[in-house]
């Protein structure tokens, strides 16, 4: 393709494509030249006159370029950069919550656990198992079960604070705390249920 321009003409209703096999300055054809034919007997081949017109898939690949100017692809790249953003950003949300399933639902089989903890070994997210968690408290104390004293110094979160007295529940204790649970929203009724049958 050495020697030869794509020229799009506007003269019609519908642009024109043609493949000039011109010589000269920039781009091979000088602005005021025409784009016809070439003098040049080792350019290529010849078309006898600069409107001739080629194929439509090659007229529409002349127009798709003369469309993507560098405003336009600059903001393709934008948008595409947006999409894949969105879509890492959800994965790695679904794979942490894999994770943190995975890491609770092992150390649930290990001794008392916090009510959090068995919340997201339910298949709870960590913003979740606080609600549910809660509301389980309350069938505790309905039930008065009490559990495990513990003492921490490290929230679930990750910060450090003063030791205060905590409690943590077995997978029996939860059981009995999900059956006389009865949650409004699905995904806590689901994990209910799961909890229920965890024991």
């Amino acid at each position: 393709m050495a020697g030869g321009v794509l020229a799009v003409t506007f003269g019609g209703p519908v642009p024109e494509v043609v493949w000039s096999t011109c010589s000269g300055s920039a781009f091979g054809v000088p602005r005021s030249a025409s784009l016809g034919v070439s003098k040049d007997k080792e350019a290529g081949p010849r078309l006898d006159s600069n409107r001739a017109r080629l194929t439509p898939t090659t007229r529409a690949i002349g127009v798709a370029i003369m469309a993507l100017t560098p405003a336009r692809r600059r903001a393709r790249r934008q948008v595409l950069a947006a999409a894949l953003r969105e879509r890492t950003r959800t994965h790695r949300a679904a794979a942490r919550a894999r994770r943190d399933t995975v890491r609770a639902a092992r150390r649930v089989q290990n001794g008392p656990r916090s009510l959090a903890t068995h919340a997201i070994a339910a298949g709870l997210e960590r913003a979740q198992a606080s609600g549910c968690a809660s509301g389980l408290r309350t069938a505790a104390q309905r039930l008065g079960i009490r559990g495990t004293a513990a003492r921490i110094r490290r929230t679930s979160t990750g910060h450090t604070r003063r030791a205060v007295t905590v409690w943590r529940y077995s997978r029996d204790e939860v059981a009995l705390m999900a059956a006389a649970y009865r949650p409004r929203r699905p995904d806590y009724r689901a994990a209910a249920a799961r909890l229920a049958v965890a024991a």
